[in-house]
């Protein structure tokens, strides 16, 4: 028989489905962690990044040695920030640090892994077989749809979710499975036995996965060698699977995705390239890394840096980690033959079509401290138009493993454990 419960401070969520009447929340017995959705907006985070930052909030602590990259995800002013346990989800305003919504798992369960972007979290969750998904709304906490999946064992380089334009993508033991990310409907589902752990990577419409014995999860070197539509499943018949080698699908669009190959026979250093790949997979343009950066360390994860970039309406942005005074160096590539523009220190945060493009940079001093700082640069020919930088040094974002994400005003990121907000 079930029973119905519901309260205003906090939701006991205790089942399968969802009921909402007359502005309350109602759930059924049965399901293992308790609910606190927001009840108000947080702070809007539109404008310009101000000419003095400061750290507004830092939630976790900072652990030596970590290695686990992930992208923040923020949404209505809100930062979704785990914590180190992986048994509490907070949704934090950016701009304030308080929090605006909170999911506690009970008993033995815990969150395996999370993704989405700036509507919708999904949260992957259970005991021992993660085999749980809610979705829930980023700005408020409050469940958009929830499911179980089949139980199957997995690795913990299997606990991922992927998202990339509306969908997410989930690598099983055996599969690849593609779900709408607003709904939970599942769209395709590939059975693939052979599939290396922790090789499925997605962006704009495309999907890149690795197969074979030659999987090392440990330094990052997977061999994808397999270009798929993120609408469908279906292989891109253009891409060159006959030379397949060590990938990395850097940023993509609907029409056009950013490939970083490190194609040598011999996998010597020095022969990685950047291939612009049209929406068959075929290559048009392509650029080799040292002939641009010259200290590029494009092999496998430098520490904890990967490669990274963006498809702006502005150009392709390609950040590569490096040997030298600077961790990043970002090329832009036009659009149209996907030439070099420039390249500047730094990472690339964002490029939206206004004709400017911020990095993030971090450098060493001689003296063995370390500064970080933000330059606005012209997208066409990236000459600097402003220097941003912390009222007071701090390091949060010291030898950074990955750029923050710039939200109007505002900077979140996640750094060896530590989540933060810089802001005005």
């Amino acid at each position: 028989m079930w029973s119905w419960r519901w309260s205003a401070a906090i939701v006991a969520v205790t089942a399968t489905a969802v009921v909402v009447s007359a502005g309350a929340v109602w759930l059924r017995e049965g399901t293992p962690y308790d609910l606190t959705p927001g009840k108000a907006a947080a702070p809007a985070l539109a404008g310009d990044l101000p000419e003095k930052l400061r750290i507004a909030w830092t939630r976790g602590r900072l652990v030596a040695g970590l290695t686990d990259p992930r992208r923040v995800v923020v949404g209505d002013g809100v930062a979704v920030v785990p914590d180190e346990d992986h048994d509490v989800v907070e949704g934090v305003a950016v701009a304030t640090g308080t929090t605006v919504w909170k999911l506690a798992f009970q008993k033995d369960h815990r969150l395996c892994a999370h993704g989405g972007d700036d509507m919708t979290v999904v949260l992957l969750y259970g005991d021992h077989s993660c085999d749980h998904l809610i979705a829930l709304r980023v700005g408020t906490g409050r469940v958009r749809w929830k499911k179980t999946l089949p139980d199957e064992p997995y690795s913990d380089a299997e606990k991922s979710v992927t998202v990339a334009n509306g969908r997410f993508f989930l690598r099983r033991s055996s599969a690849v499975e593609a779900y709408r990310l607003d709904t939970g409907v599942r769209i395709w589902h590939r059975d693939r036995q052979d599939l290396c752990p922790g090789s499925l990577e997605a962006a704009g419409s495309f999907v890149m996965l690795g197969w074979g014995h030659d999987c090392d999860p440990i330094t990052g070197t997977t061999h994808f060698d397999e270009l798929v539509a993120a609408t469908n499943g279906q292989p891109l018949t253009g891409f060159p699977i006959q030379n397949a080698g060590e990938h990395t699908l850097l940023a993509a669009d609907a029409e056009r995705a950013v490939d970083l190959t490190h194609s040598s026979p011999d996998d010597s250093p020095g022969s990685e390239h950047v291939s612009i790949l049209d929406a068959t997979g075929r290559e048009v343009s392509t650029t080799r890394i040292r002939d641009v950066i010259s200290d590029a360390q494009t092999r496998g994860m430098i520490g904890n840096r990967r490669p990274t970039g963006i498809v702006s309406p502005t150009g392709m942005y390609i950040a590569v980690p490096t040997s030298g005074q600077y961790l990043y160096r970002t090329v832009a590539l036009d659009h149209t033959d996907g030439k070099p523009r420039w390249v500047k220190p730094g990472v690339v945060l964002t490029a939206p079509n206004t004709g400017e493009v911020s990095l993030h940079l971090y450098h060493e001093r001689g003296d063995g401290d370390s500064d970080w700082e933000v330059r606005i640069r012209a997208a066409r020919t990236g000459a600097q138009l402003r220097l941003l930088r912390p009222v007071a040094s701090d390091d949060v974002t010291g030898n950074t493993s990955q750029a923050p994400r710039q939200i109007g005003g505002w900077l979140v990121g996640y750094q060896f454990g530590l989540y933060y907000a810089i802001g005005p």
